[in-house]
């Protein structure tokens, strides 16, 4: 139960082996089961809520005008797998080469290198709110480097998650 994500569904299911379900806490099929049943619950409100939020921006949005294609050299990365080099090199070849059509939604937009979303945290390198990729205290050696770092942070975490299905 340690790794139930989300919050809020560790949370039930805490609450419905302490008060309702006394017999999961001792038998993992019975756990397991329920588990189960509240994650499928909150899959469905999650689905509802989706829907209803879609439902509600849809009638705002149709006045708008609806953003085009971005061009071939525009396209974001395709990865083949976790440790695979993507698959968009000829896009990125293309991207060097000068783009001579664009549409409306691409002439007005002004490129930005900022990303809209604030950082989770501070650069890696120097410490201050933004993205690593943005840093100008770092070379492009010293980025990768702490990318790999990152990354390989990232999977030694989330090979310490046990999962339930393995210990059944």
């Amino acid at each position: 139960m340690a790794s139930l994500q989300p919050a809020s569904l560790k949370k039930e299911v805490k609450q419905c082996v302490r008060f309702t379900h006394k017999a999961a806490a001792t038998d993992p099929r019975r756990l397991f089961d329920l588990i189960v049943e509240k994650t499928t619950e909150h899959e469905r409100q999650y689905q509802r809520l989706k829907e209803q939020v879609q439902k509600a921006t849809a009638g705002r949005n149709q006045n708008a005008p609806r953003a085009s294609k971005p061009a071939p050299g525009m396209q974001k990365k395709r990865w083949e797998g976790k440790d695979k080099k993507p698959l968009a090199m000829a896009a990125m070849a293309a991207a060097t080469t000068p783009v001579t059509h664009r549409t409306n939604a691409q002439a007005l937009k002004p490129p930005s290198g900022k990303s809209s979303r604030p950082p989770p945290g501070p650069c890696p390198k120097c410490n201050e709110m933004h993205w690593l990729r943005e840093c100008t205290q770092a070379t492009a050696e010293e980025k990768e480097e702490l990318f790999r770092r990152l990354r390989d942070a990232k999977k030694s975490k989330k090979a310490r998650v046990k999962r339930l299905s393995e210990m059944l």
